[in-house]
Formats: structure tokens, C-alpha cells, sequence
């Protein structure tokens, strides 16, 4: 999931994700979107625990999943607003 919210961050190394548009690459949602499906049947489907000796997971487990990635999500923002938004500001005030 790191990845996934990661791979959004990386669109731009300096522009942030909600100014260049959440939906402005549908190709990008779309691989996420089978990352996700691929890994929840990874995780629930029987057969794949199975052959992969995995069992599923619970909501809490996921929760803090979600949570650790939307930090790394966060903390990649706030670096790009650190090092470009703020340089943009003090530029503008000079």
C-alpha cells in the first residue's frame, strides 16, 4: 500500500498530487486498482492460501496498514511543499 500512495507521490517531484489532479492519469488508478484486487485475493481467496501458505488478514491489521501508508503519503507532501512550495514563497516576497 506504501507503494501504491508512493507511486502517486511520484508523479511530480515537485508539484503535489492535488495539483496536478488526483484522476489526470486514469493508467495510474488503474494499475492501483489491480494491485489492490491482485493482493485481496492473495490475502482471502482460499486457493491462494493454499498454495502460498498465507491466511487472511484482519480489518484492524488493514487499518494500520492504510495508516502507515497514508503517513508515508503525507510525509512525501510535506517534503515537496518543504523544499518547492515554501522556495516559491519566499521568491514571491523578495
Amino acid at each position: 500500500m506504501v507503494e501504491a500512495f508512493y507511486l502517486l507521490n511520484c508523479r511530480s517531484l515537485t508539484r503535489s498530487i492535488f495539483a496536478l489532479g488526483i484522476f489526470s492519469n486514469v493508467w495510474v488508478l488503474l494499475g492501483i486498482g489491480l494491485i489492490i484486487v491482485v493482493q485481496l485475493l492473495f490475502t482471502y481467496a482460499p486457493v491462494m492460501n493454499g498454495l502460498f501458505h498465507s491466511s487472511p488478514i484482519s480489518g484492524e491489521a488493514w487499518l494500520r496498514i492504510v495508516v502507515v501508508a497514508v503517513s508515508a503519503f503525507a510525509a512525501v507532501e510535506l517534503e515537496k511543499w518543504i523544499r518547492f512550495g515554501r522556495c516559491k514563497i519566499s521568491v514571491q516576497n523578495d
